[in-house]
């Protein structure tokens, strides 16, 4: 496709017009056909428990699952634990102590409240979460980064009881996610995959019990299974997660080829997975673009990657970063949001708060993915960064009100209760109140 910039034409298949609101149609969302084809799954894994399972597991994953080979054997664990060379242990334990360092110090943060008045004490008391079940995909490949995550999380929290489920692959169990759980000890890890492993997390199936939380990514079908679970008030959920999104604010001093390499790398996750540069640049416009098709030329899935482009990526020519920029992303409110530009630029952008899951200054998202800086990649997505954050610690504890008032407290109280109870017309509550008055 040629393009006339001011006057100066040049091909571009990726760069797309800025002023006809396309930033907003880079969003490939769930399908009712997804939401209908999860409630049919479960509701037969609600019937017909483990034989359902093991019918999904054989259509699925191509596994005769049963009671004996559900649950990965320690001896496989440790076995694929030790294919891992000295390279991949220490970058495994660097991340390992990097997240853990953060997730600690994001759970000192989390104390009891307690507030004393004349009435008596009110306390807001954190506890952990009993029992939490980890996702880990392995579709396209396995994700140890994933468990990582949610697991470091969990445990600075104080959670006793960890699971995760995984789908059975040829190869066996990664040696990297087996590496994880003896360091992370874990000892409950589950051949199961999609929304089977999903159902299975939130319902349990005798000798093994049901979690309180699920976390961790997964594909349109484990995201809805989550969803529907969450719902119906079996389970809590991290999030509802959709495809993976990046959006990068660059300017004309910006490196075309770290740009080129972090939209590539976020539509590596998957066709539907969002991948937007914002620049007032034309040259690095068409520079980044470049880079695009030379650095994708080597890559082995470049049909996928391209295609993830092709849908759902887009090179936005635009007027000037900050205003129209953050207004642009505000609008898109990616899961990745990168600045690429002079610091004197990085800060105005900064203060007109723009809204992210993550936000990354002149660095890609890629070091966080792995836990490089202690960072988690299990982030909003689909525009719910508006009101929700990404995974840590605080997610792990539930918050109890403990009150306890004396009884001259209560006699106190009892007329204002009683008012206002018979303002919305609650008899019985009235009375609760009424009967505590001296």
């Amino acid at each position: 496709m040629r393009w006339n910039w001011k006057g100066i034409y040049f091909t571009c298949w990726l760069v797309r017009r800025s002023n006809d609101n396309e930033i907003s149609k880079l969003k490939n969302r769930s399908s009712a056909s997804v939401s209908d084809s999860v409630k049919l799954l479960l509701a037969d894994m609600d019937q017909r428990q483990f034989s359902a399972l093991a019918d999904y597991s054989l259509k699925f994953d191509k596994f005769r699952l049963n009671m004996e080979n559900i649950k990965i054997p320690k001896e496989e664990i440790e076995k694929q634990a030790s294919e891992l060379t000295k390279q991949q242990i220490r970058a495994i334990d660097f991340a390992y102590a990097q997240t853990k360092t953060l997730q600690e110090k994001i759970a000192q943060f989390i104390t009891p409240i307690s507030i004393q008045s004349k009435f008596g004490v009110t306390k807001f008391i954190p506890k952990p979460i009993d029992r939490v079940g980890i996702y880990v995909p392995g579709g396209l490949a396995p994700l140890p980064s994933s468990l990582l995550m949610a697991a470091v999380s969990a445990k600075a929290a104080g959670v006793k009881d960890i699971i995760l489920c995984t789908p059975p692959r040829s190869d066996g169990l990664s040696p990297a996610i087996a590496y994880l759980m003896l360091k992370l000890g874990i000892k409950d890890a589950f051949w199961l995959g999609g929304v089977a492993a999903i159902w299975f997390m939130a319902n349990g199936i005798s000798p093994f019990k049901a979690v309180d939380k699920i976390c961790g990514p997964g594909n349109s079908f484990v995201t809805e299974a989550k969803s529907q679970l969450s719902q119906s008030g079996k389970i809590g959920i991290d999030m509802i997660a959709g495809p993976s999104e990046v959006l990068i604010i660059a300017d004309g001093s910006a490196n075309p080829a770290y740009i080129a390499a972090d939209l590539l790398a976020q539509a590596e996750h998957g066709i539907n997975s969002s991948s937007v540069l914002l620049t007032d640049s034309k040259e690095l416009a068409i520079a980044v673009q470049n880079e695009i098709d030379f650095q994708l030329s080597k890559m082995k899935r470049k049909k996928e990657i391209k295609q993830a482009l092709e849908t759902c990526g887009g090179i936005f020519v635009i007027d000037d970063p900050i205003s129209q920029g953050v207004a642009m992303a505000n609008q898109f409110v990616p899961e990745h949001l990168e600045i690429y530009c002079k610091k004197s630029l990085c800060d105005s952008i900064l203060s007109c708060n723009p809204k992210a899951g993550a936000i990354f200054i002149n660095t890609c998202e890629a070091f966080a993915d792995y836990g490089m800086t202690g960072g988690n990649h299990i982030l909003p997505t689909n525009r719910t960064a508006r009101f929700s954050s990404g995974l840590s610690a605080k997610d792990f504890f539930i918050w109890q009100y403990v009150e306890e008032l004396s009884d001259q407290a209560q006699s106190n109280l009892s007329d204002f209760t009683t008012k206002f109870a018979d303002l919305e017309s609650l008899e019985a509550h009235s009375n609760a109140a009424k009967l505590r008055k001296r």
